[in-house]
């Protein structure tokens, strides 16, 4: 095939492309071309927006707060068990016991808690940590966690 044809060959699949396109899908064809032309919603955005729900907000205030014992724990302001109350704290307060983690392992509500806080802490630095800081930040809590276990008999958290 000579070299002059190749350059019109890809334009004539190019505008066959872009036809089927349009001839399958002639909403989206419409909006592209005459973005006017498209049915209206039947109701409005706004009408659509709802306030949030009291179980939205609670929510929101326990995301933000486990957030913060997260930084506090990741710049040793806090430790993992003090961490580890909070959350219990946290995932039992008001209506948010259905959110309490019982996937996670461990023998009991305190050693989950401690789980729980280090997958925090890690997912948390995913993105702004090299993965072996990760790694080597979620061992050295983990061998915090057996040291305690092995001391106490049990996972023991500060009261608050």
């Amino acid at each position: 095939m000579p070299a002059s044809i190749r350059p019109l060959l890809s334009l004539l699949l190019l505008t066959t492309a872009t036809v089927a396109v349009g001839a399958t899908r002639s909403d989206w064809w419409a909006a592209l071309l005459q973005p006017d032309r498209l049915p209206r919603p039947a109701h409005s955005a706004t009408e659509e927006l709802q306030p949030p729900t009291l179980e939205s907000i609670y929510l929101a205030k326990r995301i933000a707060a486990k957030t913060r014992i997260i930084q506090l724990l990741h710049t040793g302001e806090m430790n993992l068990f003090q961490a580890a109350a909070w959350f219990r704290y946290l995932n039992t307060e008001g209506d948010s016991a259905q959110y309490f983690p019982n996937l996670l392992p461990g023998a009991s509500v305190e050693e989950k808690m401690c789980r729980q806080v280090i997958h925090w802490l890690v997912c948390s630095r995913r993105g702004h940590s090299p993965d072996a800081e990760l790694r080597a930040m979620q061992r050295r809590l983990e061998a915090e966690l057996t040291a305690h276990m092995a001391r106490h008999g049990k996972v023991v958290l500060p009261e608050m």
